[in-house]
């Protein structure tokens, strides 16, 4: 009788050991950051400010290298996204993804500016990357959804 109960008391503690060790994963998992984000940011920035909401992102710099992601939301029908940027050198090329096709948007190098709409937007997340395909310097980059019909 002794030894059953010794058994099915290191049944138990071998259960609770296996449920803590699984706790302590998904709670290590959470505070590291872990994310299933489909972008992901990595850059180095001097004089850099930024903002993300839900309808408008955009940045401004001294110098940027690298890429950096925002997600933007459409609501639905007649929503547009509108851009603009300016560059004063270097190169970067900017894409966005809405329907899962990471597609381009605009490029801008040495000097130049962009500024138009991406129509035919689906209701969702809309992913926008900037990569710096050199390092750029004194830019600016705005990104806003807005209605169609109220323009």
């Amino acid at each position: 009788m002794k030894k059953k109960n010794r058994n099915l008391t290191r049944k138990f503690h071998m259960k609770k050991i296996v449920l803590f060790v699984a706790v302590c994963v998904i709670i290590v998992g959470g505070l590291t950051g872990c994310s299933v984000r489909k972008y992901k940011s990595h850059w180095n920035a001097v004089a850099f400010v930024h903002s993300n909401t839900s309808q408008k992102a955009n940045m401004s710099f001294s110098s940027f290298e690298g890429t950096i992601v925002y997600e933007l939301n459409c609501k639905g029908e007649n929503e547009v996204l509108h851009y603009s940027s300016t560059l004063e050198s270097g190169s970067a090329d900017v894409f966005y993804d809405n329907s899962g096709e990471k597609v381009l948007m605009f490029s801008v190098k040495n000097g130049s500016d962009a500024n138009g709409f991406v129509r035919d937007l689906q209701k969702g997340k809309i992913y926008i990357i900037v990569e710096a395909t050199e390092k750029c310097t004194e830019g600016q980059f705005k990104f806003e959804i807005i209605n169609e019909v109220g323009n």
